[in-house]
């Protein structure tokens, strides 16, 4: 049997939802912070200094001591709002990936569709999924501090030299294991969403389909990841691009002594820059989980065969 060259016709699909249906990329963009692919890295890493602990103490909300509870209505409408729009954020996130799940799915077949009707009808699904979310989330967060319990045992002077031998082991296990939970997310949402099956079913059956196609999964985790690279590549060139005007026009103001041109440039700059790197976290977000997909129905098509496996079936017969 002639095997079709599984990871090209997934990412070349993948690129054609991209592609001819650009309102996907909305889609994409709340689906990054789920980090499922790799996109809401893409955001982190250049904000992620934006957030430090330092800019978000909140320690003054805690002092009631010194608390001016004539302000009391506010703080608790300002509360309300915050939580409203959170609730609200939550919700179109996960209605975002659901959404891009489903349309991925059947623009594979070249179906047409309204997709304002498809948002309405993954409404249905947000529970199930939201549940998915947070169960393997909470796995994510188990592991990842697994990952960084040693280092924290070492800086305190607590790590005995076996937990120091071991660290390597169970760093490679956490990271492992997180991303094995992230393609459990994409494959047991796939199945609610596009099966009907109940979370139970889901979460077992994306698993014996990992089980079943490990080698596949470990060989698309590196094809993205390298694609994942090429992106934050392209955000550094663009910072370049971008970067290089700015400090132009910036000395140019130092040296005909008007600031004001210098805020124009930098806030400018700031903002295209931001704009780039929500497109580009949109693009990844989107291409990213429609790839995942498309290897999903095939796996469960029983299509999808390691390059590796064949590989070796290739060699074996020339022996």
């Amino acid at each position: 049997m002639k095997h079709q060259p599984l990871y090209r016709e997934v990412l070349r699909e993948a690129l054609a939802v991209t592609r001819h249906h650009k309102i996907v990329l909305i889609f994409g963009l709340f689906a990054a912070f789920l980090g499922t692919g790799g996109a809401l890295e893409v955001l982190a890493r250049h904000f992620d200094a934006l957030f430090s602990t330092q800019s978000l103490q909140m320690s003054w909300v805690f002092s009631f001591g010194n608390f001016d509870y004539s302000m009391g209505f506010w703080v608790l409408a300002l509360g309300i709002l915050l939580l409203g729009l959170a609730v609200l954020l939550i919700f179109t996130i996960i209605n975002s990936f659901s959404t891009l799940i489903f349309t991925t799915d059947k623009f594979r077949k070249d179906k047409k569709m309204d997709l304002a009707k498809v948002w309405l009808a993954m409404k249905k699904k947000f529970a199930p999924v939201l549940g998915l979310v947070v169960f393997f989330k909470i796995l994510i967060m188990i592991f990842g501090s697994l990952s960084v319990a040693p280092l924290w045992l070492v800086m305190n002077g607590t790590a005995g030299v076996g937990m120091i031998a071991m660290y390597p082991l169970i760093f490679l296990f956490s990271i492992l294991a997180i991303l094995i939970c992230s393609f459990l997310l994409v494959y047991s949402s796939a199945f609610v969403i596009l099966e009907d099956y109940t979370i139970g079913q889901a979460i077992k059956e994306s698993w014996l389909l990992f089980i079943g196609h490990w080698l596949v999964n470990l060989e698309m985790a590196i094809i993205i990841f390298f694609i994942n690279l090429l992106a934050g590549l392209v955000s550094i060139v663009v910072a370049a691009i971008i970067g290089i005007p700015v400090l132009i026009v910036f000395l140019f103001s130092l040296f005909i002594q008007f600031s004001p041109l210098a805020t124009v440039a930098i806030v400018l700059g700031l903002l295209l820059f931001v704009l780039v790197v929500l497109f580009i976290a949109s693009v990844m977000g989107a291409y990213q989980v429609a790839a995942w997909v498309l290897l999903f129905r095939r796996m469960h098509a029983g299509t999808a065969v390691s390059k590796l496996m064949r590989w070796a079936k290739f060699l074996k017969v020339c022996r």
